[in-house]
């Protein structure tokens, strides 16, 4: 009878250990790290939305001027399309990197709940 009381306590601390685990200083630092690279990859598309709507409004300036035949107003207009491509791409790699990081973030949250070594307390960032 000891024998299976101590088993039943030792199996409800083990599992209250993840629930323990979840008000650690570790836990609360990735739950902030993930809001934080939420926000930045929000900020990444709305980055992106901004872009997308420039690169629009110059395509159609740019089709406008060559119904005209302004050929020298199509060039500036392909110079700010070019300007705008490569905005959309700057904005696409930095909101990946902001994937990738909160990716990371998420694992390290998953080990630090789990109690496994390598969270957020061990990783070098």
């Amino acid at each position: 009878m000891k024998n299976l009381i101590i088993l039943a306590l030792l199996g409800a601390t083990a599992l209250a250990a993840p629930v323990m685990a979840a008000d650690s200083p570790a836990v609360q630092e990735d739950k902030q790290d993930i809001r934080s690279d939420t926000g930045a990859i929000d900020k990444d598309n709305a980055a992106l939305a901004k872009d997308r709507d420039a690169l629009a409004t110059n395509r159609a300036a740019k089709a406008e001027d060559k119904a005209d035949g302004s050929y020298g107003k199509q060039a500036v207009d392909s110079a700010k399309i070019g300007g705008d491509q490569a905005a959309i791409g700057e904005k696409k790699v930095e909101r990946g990197i902001d994937h990738k990081i909160r990716h990371h973030h998420k694992k390290n949250l998953h080990k630090d709940e789990q109690g496994q070594p390598g969270g957020s307390t061990s990783s070098t960032q």
